[in-house]
């Protein structure tokens, strides 16, 4: 009896996961196949990120030699698994609690800030001092009063030739609250500080990640009839896996957080933006199994072992805004790195022809990718804010605050999918 060859097309896991099966179905003389893929997946790596998102993808199979044994069959295709998140977070000052902000890198000077509530109104006080890496310096400081019976803000933005400091000062008798904010910074780092009465300053921290995982394949199989209905498909070829993530994290300082004062004082933000990516290329070997179990329905299952050479690298970058405009950019570490990762994978589908011609598919998979680089970030705990009283201080000198490194860990990739397979 002539075996009927079925390219059942769907993306089984996360290389290139396109799967020829070979089934007793009447669907014969069918050289080509395309397939296209939607569904959800799961991007996690160990001790860094667990993010659910959205995965399409695209595949083929092309039938290179028709025989009643050992057909041949290149396959090939392309998925791409995508997550983001974002968290918003709020802190006030109590109390004249001081809040710090800083860069990875320390400016050189010093910040000054007070606040005081008496029976005859509010004050609010800060003076900065800095001298920027081009041995450049300024000097501010401002301050001001106000009776329970009004509001009164001052503010002063300054520059020197690699950077600048801001000074900023509200007071307002109608809440009993008062503000203080000095600031500074240059081309290699930035420092915030900032104090209130009665939560009068509001510190509000952005955080945006995504992450995106890329699969591609080509690679030769063939289909051999086991008996009973079961069919064993063998394959082998190139797969290639593009691993990438970016985070941002946006501090905004709003001096005069639930009233606005006759004349403003702008929002200060310093921002963190780093990228990390990991391009893979290598070798895999792979065995499929598959059975039609009732009313044309056909089940398969798949395993695939892989090794890959890769090339990792990462970024780090920070910015200074004033007033909603960016004043500064600070250029951060980076690094490029290579290495071997290792892939195991394994999925699971059901396939059904309709009545055009073309096939459904519903698959379920999960891959396992070893050393898969992470950017590590350790705090080092050097600048720390001085409170006596009700007066907040720094004085800093290029101390190093947060260490960039990449170290590896296991990319974990699982997902479910739904498939319309075209025969051509």
């Amino acid at each position: 009896m002539r075996r009927s060859i079925l390219l059942a097309i769907a993306i089984s896991s996360s290389t290139s996961g396109v799967l020829a099966q070979e089934q007793p179905l009447t669907l014969t003389n069918a050289p080509l196949g395309m397939s296209g893929e939607f569904g959800l997946g799961n991007i996690g790596q160990t001790g860094e990120t667990d993010m659910q998102g959205v995965r399409v993808g695209i595949s083929g199979a092309y039938r290179l030699r028709s025989t009643t044994d050992w057909p041949l069959i290149l396959e090939f295709g392309i998925a791409r698994t995508t997550a983001e998140r974002e968290a918003v977070t709020r802190r006030n000052t109590s109390a004249g609690a001081p809040s710090l902000v800083t860069t990875r890198i320390n400016p050189t000077g010093t910040a000054d800030i007070s606040t005081d509530l008496n029976s005859s109104g509010n004050y609010s006080e800060s003076e900065v001092a800095f001298t920027d890496n081009t041995n450049d310096g300024a000097t501010i400081f401002n301050s001001t009063f106000s009776p329970s019976t009004g509001q009164s803000s001052v503010f002063a933005f300054s520059t020197t030739e690699a950077g600048g400091g801001i000074s900023s000062v509200v007071a307002d008798g109608f809440e009993g609250s008062a503000g203080a904010t000095g600031a500074f910074f240059d081309e290699t780092g930035a420092v915030l500080l900032s104090s209130g009465q009665n939560g009068e300053t509001t510190l509000t921290n952005k955080y945006r990640e995504s992450v995106g995982l890329t699969d591609a394949g080509i690679r030769l199989s063939t289909v051999m009839q086991m008996g009973n209905g079961w069919n064993l498909s063998p394959r082998g070829g190139l797969v290639l896996q593009t691993f990438d993530r970016t985070t941002s994290s946006i501090n905004t300082l709003d001096t005069e957080d639930g009233f606005e004062t006759i004349n403003p004082t702008p929002d200060i933000s310093l921002a963190t933006y780093t990228g990390l990516e990991s391009n893979m290329n290598g070798l895999s070997i792979g065995l499929g199994v598959s059975k039609t179990i009732f009313s044309k329905w056909n089940l398969s299952l798949s395993a695939d072992v892989g090794a890959m050479h890769r090339e990792s690298s990462y970024y780090v970058r920070e910015a200074v805004s004033y007033n909603n405009t960016q004043v500064m950019a600070i250029k951060g570490p980076s690094r490029r790195v290579t290495g071997q990762s290792n892939l195991a994978r394994i999925s699971m589908g059901v396939s059904h022809p309709l009545r055009n011609g073309g096939i459904f598919s519903v698959r379920a998979f999960s891959d396992l990718t070893t050393d898969v680089p992470y950017l590590s970030v350790t705090e080092t705990g050097n600048t720390s804010a001085i409170r006596s009283g009700s007066q907040s201080s720094i004085d800093v000198a290029g101390e190093e605050n947060r260490i960039y490194e990449l170290k590896n860990g296991r990319l974990r990739n699982s997902g479910v999918s739904v498939g319309l397979v075209f025969l051509f």
